[in-house]
């Protein structure tokens, strides 16, 4: 019975597989990738909202930068809910290896064109799905 037990969490524990790791996109690579205008940044904590280099997120609602295990990886939309009660967009890599879900809210008018958003990003690559709650700004 203990070896079955043993045998048993061994698999498991050589079957575990390690979170992506999502990490910041820099002013310069947002400049490179020319996403310009109407735009959304998100971030993981509000204490980093409008601070250089700490996005985890751009898109200006066509295409989209996020860094995925040290490497930076451009997304275009490929989808987008036309529910407004649970707005999604969803952006994919041009080999369809990385997918990027957002599903976001508006939770406070700054200007006619300038909204505070929250809500989650899931990035999905091969077998590993991770989602991570995100703030951030959009507007134009």
């Amino acid at each position: 019975m203990k070896r079955i037990v043993m045998t048993a969490l061994f698999a498991l524990a050589a079957s575990h597989t390690q979170a992506a790791e999502i990490g910041r996109v820099t002013t310069n690579e947002i400049k490179a990738a020319s996403i310009d205008g109407c735009s959304a940044y998100l971030y993981r904590s509000e204490s980093d909202i409008g601070k250089d280099s700490t996005a985890v997120w751009v898109d200006d609602f066509e295409k989209g930068l996020i860094r995925v295990d040290g490497k930076l990886i451009p997304l275009t939309l490929t989808g987008a809910s036309k529910s407004m009660q649970t707005p999604e967009s969803r952006f994919a890599s041009a080999d369809g290896a990385v997918v990027v879900t957002q599903s976001l809210k508006v939770t406070k008018t700054i200007s006619d064109e300038v909204f505070r958003i929250a809500g989650t990003l899931t990035v999905e690559q091969g077998a590993h799905r991770d989602t991570i709650k995100v703030v951030g700004e959009t507007g134009c």
